[in-house]
């Protein structure tokens, strides 16, 4: 799982735990765009917010994609307290999902009638 966090000044100083916990040996790993220093590694310009960067990895990335790849704002426990528990338990077959839990609830009624596992699954 490769996860993508989109960060303008968040991390500034120190970066939060999960990103630092994010080693090949965890089962995930962070690739991390900047968007305040022009000059230095990684660069995206601050232009249609997280887009950008979501899109300067994909662009980057292209011929070889990750199976699994997290797209995620600098703090995304604001938006799901559990979101790092959701991202290990992904299935390997997801090919796409919120894991903010106020709009998984739309598309749960779609898996139901498609008779299709919801994206976590294989941990409970």
């Amino acid at each position: 799982m490769v996860l993508v966090p989109a960060v303008f000044l968040e991390f500034h100083g120190s970066p939060p735990k999960w990103y630092r916990m994010s080693t090949p040996t965890s089962g995930r790993v962070a690739y991390l765009y900047q968007r305040h220093a022009p000059s230095a590694e990684n660069y995206v310009p601050n232009i249609g917010f997280e887009a950008a960067v979501y899109l300067k990895f994909i662009i980057d990335f292209y011929d070889n994609l990750p199976d699994l790849t997290a797209f995620i704002h600098a703090k995304p426990e604001d938006h799901n307290e559990n979101w790092l528990a959701w991202v290990q338990c992904a299935k390997p077959d997801l090919n796409w999902t919120s894991l903010n839990p106020k709009f998984l609830h739309r598309g749960m009624l779609d898996w139901a009638k498609n008779k299709k596992a919801i994206h976590t699954e294989q941990c409970w």
